[in-house]
């Protein structure tokens, strides 16, 4: 007995047996202090912030241990004997500040060596409470096939098919069908159709319906003498079409439910226009685009100034639209009927000035108007604005190519928006507005442009301090900023403040290329603070018909970086043009450009050897 017990202690672990002896204490603690101690998963970002502000505070401390130690030598032994317990409080400081750094210093050093716990293992979607209308009335198999996923999840998968392609999966079975025709997440609910099912929506969609009932076309007459073959197409008996007339009938009942159409060349579908029509009351965002740029001859304004339907047209409402996207609006004479009462959006890609008319004329509760950016606004554009008095967002606004026109578009703006915008009901809504540049417009701004020519016009300022005052917030942008230095003054202008400086700011950030035209008086230095090109990658400078005209270069857009050599206002420059008038390339062999000033001008846009 006394072997096996001897034999059993022996076999026990070190702790068992240390505590036999009355050390089990100390053990135990060490053996708990050497574990690594973890945190839960959703506590790592916590734990990384913390970290990180740590680590600032331990940086803090190091600048001023640094400081205390240039401080040291100041204190002489005539300051310290003129002030008694001075030298051992800088003592008590400097000890403070070791502490300090030493404590942050271990408590980041705890922190890193703190274990982040694994991330907890993804459920499966089948175990998670589906929605009411996603929930199967069969239990969840989890078969390796597309009727045997959660209903939520065919609904995804079938999402990402064109709806070809999708509905003849309601054939499959009765699982496929109910997913596929489901009322609320259906296919039937989302109509896409891109460029390349053209084919399928005017020929094919007859041809599936038809199936293997189809004639077979008859052989082809072959003309022996002039040796071509004459096309003849498949007769069908009137009971062959009664049946493909069903067929599109239950498909266009099937479509009448859609939510939401992208439909690319819409011009040419004639059945998906009869599906989208009947769904008109359902419909809450369209889409439709075109392949390319070409378009036909609108014929919406045959019959009056704002293209309203004929007598004998019954107009189609859309009464659930909210957003609608165009390439342009199309032409044909059956787009002419359609109404969007309830719409709120609307976004031109490629759009003429008829276009905004008449989609603004059926859309009067419109608060959004987006147009492609770099066209030009005509004065009937801006009084249609009237229409829409909800109307609370507006871009792209281009100004005119010459300052005639810019100050007549910005009093035209003020006209139409100031009796709806300053109504008691608009004081608190939050109205925007974007604004282009045009590239004949140069900076700094003329004086027509600055300063009211009549009291009927309204300059720059006056329009920034209507917007500002109407709680209306201003987007400037520009494609391509003119800065003109080819005026011989006496005086530079100085660079403006407030607003206006916000406004160059902005059109300077923005702009893709820059147009420096030379020849005169160099820009003051103010304007270095407001003009950092920090978008463009292409400059242009003219009127360098002699060495002299370098002269006007503003010296800001020459300084470099101290460390990277780079362009401080021209950071991102690529190419660089110059000529005397016009457009001429850097690689001339005109010698009259070549000289100091130049090959600076050239060295410092990006750095040396860079364009």
């Amino acid at each position: 007995m006394q072997k096996s017990e001897k034999r059993a202690r022996a076999d026990a672990p070190p702790a068992a047996a240390a505590a036999s002896e009355g050390a089990g204490g100390s053990v135990g603690a060490s053996s708990s202090a050497s574990q690594q101690p973890t945190i839960e998963w959703e506590d790592r970002e916590a734990l990384g912030c913390l970290i990180s502000q740590l680590q600032s505070i331990k940086q803090l401390e190091a600048q001023v241990a640094d400081v205390l130690l240039d401080v040291r030598p100041n204190l002489t032994s005539q300051i310290a004997d003129s002030l008694p317990g001075i030298s051992g409080k800088l003592r008590a400081l400097e000890e403070s500040v070791s502490w300090r750094y030493s404590s942050v210093r271990s408590l980041i050093g705890m922190l890193t060596a703190v274990k982040v716990a694994k991330p907890p293992l993804p459920q499966p979607i089948g175990n998670k409470a589906l929605p009411a209308h996603a929930r199967s009335t069969k239990p969840y198999t989890g078969r390796p096939c597309l009727d045997g996923l959660p209903p939520d999840v065919t609904h995804i998968v079938l999402g990402h098919l064109p709806m070809k392609d999708a509905v003849p999966l309601s054939r499959v079975n009765r699982s496929m069908r109910q997913q596929i025709s489901d009322e609320t997440n259906g296919i039937y609910k989302h109509l896409v159709i891109g460029k390349d099912e053209r084919d399928f929506w005017r020929q094919g969609i007859r041809k599936n319906i038809e199936g293997d009932s189809a004639p077979a076309p008859p052989a082809p007459y072959i003309d022996h003498i002039y040796g071509y073959v004459t096309p003849t197409r498949p007769r069908r008996s009137s009971s062959q079409e009664r049946a493909i007339e069903e067929g599109l009938n239950k498909v266009k009942q099937s479509l009448s439910g859609l939510r939401t159409v992208h439909i690319t060349g819409f011009e040419d579908h004639k059945f998906p226009h009869e599906c989208v029509e009947a769904s008109r009351g359902t419909i809450r965002h369209m889409r439709l685009t075109e392949e390319g740029p070409t378009r036909g001859s609108s014929d919406l304004f045959d019959d009056d100034e704002f293209g309203g339907a004929r007598r004998n047209d019954v107009e189609v409402v859309f009464s659930q639209m909210e957003g609608l996207y165009l390439d342009y609006w199309p032409t044909g004479r059956r787009f002419r009927k359609w109404r969007f009462p309830s719409l709120r959006s609307v976004e031109f890609s490629n759009a003429i000035d008829d276009d905004v008319k008449g989609v603004m004329r059926r859309a009067r509760k419109l608060r959004t108007l987006v147009m492609a950016p770099f066209r030009f606004w005509v004065t009937e554009v801006v009084a249609a604005l009237r229409w829409c008095p909800e109307l609370v967002d507006i871009k792209w606004v281009r100004l005119g190519e010459s300052v005639e026109d810019a100050v007549s578009l910005l009093t035209d703006l003020k006209l139409q928006l100031e009796p709806t915008w300053s109504l008691p009901s608009m004081k608190g809504v939050e109205k925007r507005l974007g604004i282009e540049l045009s590239d004949k417009i140069a900076v700094p701004f003329e004086h027509d442009l600055m300063h009211r020519r009549s009291p009927d016009l309204v300059g720059l300022p006056a329009f920034l301090e209507w917007a500002a005052a109407a709680g209306c917030k201003i987007e400037w942008t520009a494609r391509i900023l003119t800065i003109d230095c080819s005026k011989d003054l006496v005086r530079s202008t100085p660079a403006p403040t407030g607003a206006m400086a916000n406004l160059v700011r902005s059109l300077a950030n923005s702009a893709k290329e820059v147009v420096l035209m030379c020849g005169g008086k160099a820009l003051d230095q103010s304007w270095a603070r407001l003009l950092v090109f920090s978008s463009a990658t292409k400059l242009t400078v003219t009127g360098v018909s002699s060495p002299e005209a370098l002269s006007s270069v503003p010296p800001f857009l020459t300084t470099v970086h101290d460390d990277s050599g780079g362009n401080r206002h021209l950071p991102k420059v690529r190419e660089l043009e110059a000529s005397s008038s016009g457009t001429l390339s850097r690689d001339s062999e005109d010698e009259r450009i070549r000289d100091s000033r130049w090959e600076e001008v050239c060295e410092t846009v990006n750095g040396p050897g860079s364009l």
